[in-house]
């Protein structure tokens, strides 16, 4: 193979192969405003060695949130959470950028990014409580549930 740069002086030769992944999310998945929302990604490795030092990275409409650090066997799908705020400014439908990231070696990163939308829809929370029958003058017992 030529190598152009091999003439040069103090040039240096380098290569980094590309891992085959894919980040997919659901169709079906919406946002709920405010509401935290875990979406959930799939991330499938069909490259044929593991992948270490990743990361998504999501952009919703210019608010910017991050998945924890994972590795990702050769030819193994995982699910990887991301935690999104439902942000009250967000559109009924909002830009959703998704960025794998990955760094192989100190100083190399390898990023595959990808475009699409995610509907946005309204959320609240469901608050319900759990009593035992109250008499005047006496205690008792109550509880909830917030879901």
């Amino acid at each position: 193979m030529y190598d152009p740069a091999a003439n040069i002086p103090g040039s240096f030769s380098f290569s980094l192969t590309l891992p085959k992944m894919s980040v997919s999310l659901a169709e079906d998945a919406r946002l709920k405003r405010g509401l935290m929302n875990r979406l959930e990604f799939q991330v499938e490795n069909t490259s044929g060695q593991t992948v270490t030092n990743a990361a998504l990275k999501i952009n919703i409409d210019g608010h910017d949130h991050t998945s924890e650090t994972f590795s990702i066997n050769n030819n193994e799908t995982r699910s990887i959470p991301v935690v999104v705020g439902g942000y009250s400014d967000l559109p009924d439908v909002a830009d959703l950028t998704t960025t794998l990231e990955i760094k192989p070696n100190g100083g190399e990163t390898v990023r595959i990014i990808r475009s699409s939308f995610i509907e946005v829809e309204d959320g609240m929370l469901s608050l319900q409580v759990f009593n035992e029958e109250f008499t005047r003058g006496a205690t008792g017992k109550v509880g909830f549930s917030l879901s």
